[in-house]
């Protein structure tokens, strides 16, 4: 099959196009979420993400640490502790990637 034919195939299977500052919530990061984020999909981090921590915490917010993951054009922020009621991080249906 040729790369093109296969690329329409794909996009015609799947109704998600684009996934852009998708939050995905922890209690903390471990070497698991490492080597999921880093080491299996190939994201990288944003180094913004320090400063913004910072500055939420100084408003306020109860996070204790915030990453932003970039892979290509698409970033996950990834809000380390919040939030507190954990039924907030459940999602109304399932993720796949």
């Amino acid at each position: 099959m040729h790369s093109s034919d296969m690329a329409s195939d794909l996009a015609a299977a799947s109704p998600i196009l684009l996934l852009d500052h998708v939050n995905v919530n922890a209690p903390t990061w471990t070497p698991e979420l490492d080597s999921f984020w880093f080491g299996a999909l190939g994201c990288v981090s944003d180094p913004r993400a320090i400063q913004r921590s910072e500055a939420m915490r100084e408003a306020g917010a109860t996070l204790r640490g915030l990453l932003w993951l970039n892979i290509g054009l698409q970033q996950f922020h990834v809000p380390l502790g919040e939030p507190k009621d954990a039924l907030q991080t459940l999602s109304n249906g399932v993720v796949g990637l």
